[in-house]
């Protein structure tokens, strides 16, 4: 890996830890709902930008209903139940926890769906899971 990736890889890893640490911070301060709201609202105003840049808004406006569930079942009531956990666990388990996303999602996804998963996928899982241990 170049150092350029290396850096960009480090940032993102430094912003998306320290989000669980500012939510546990204002959780405190202004309650579960609200820092959920600041956390999606922030979130919004910087991907609308690329969605305008990109020309994409006439297809926002045509399928609004469908990506506000999207955006309510994947965003919004996740960072909101996060917030309430906030409030009686720490900022490492919590993101621990949100780690451990994909593995539940694939063990779901088996028992659920039927969807069993290929050799890329488990190597995936496998890889996911180093780095939740770790």
């Amino acid at each position: 890996m170049n150092p350029a990736l290396t850096v960009e890889f480090v940032l993102l890893g430094a912003i998306w830890g320290a989000s669980f640490l500012f939510m546990r911070l204002s959780v405190v301060d202004f309650g579960a709902l609200p820092t959920a709201f600041v956390r999606v609202s922030v979130a919004a105003a910087f991907l609308l930008p690329i969605l305008f840049w990109k020309g994409q808004v006439r297809i926002l406006l045509q399928h609004w209903k469908a990506l506000f569930l999207v955006g309510l079942l994947n965003s919004a009531i996740p960072f909101a139940c996060f917030s309430f956990a906030l409030l009686a666990i720490t900022t490492g388990l919590s993101a621990i926890l949100n780690a451990t996303v994909p593995l539940f999602g694939a063990v779901v996804a088996w028992l659920w769906l039927k969807d069993r998963p290929n050799g890329s996928r488990i190597l995936g899982l496998v890889v996911k899971s180093q780095e939740v241990v770790s």
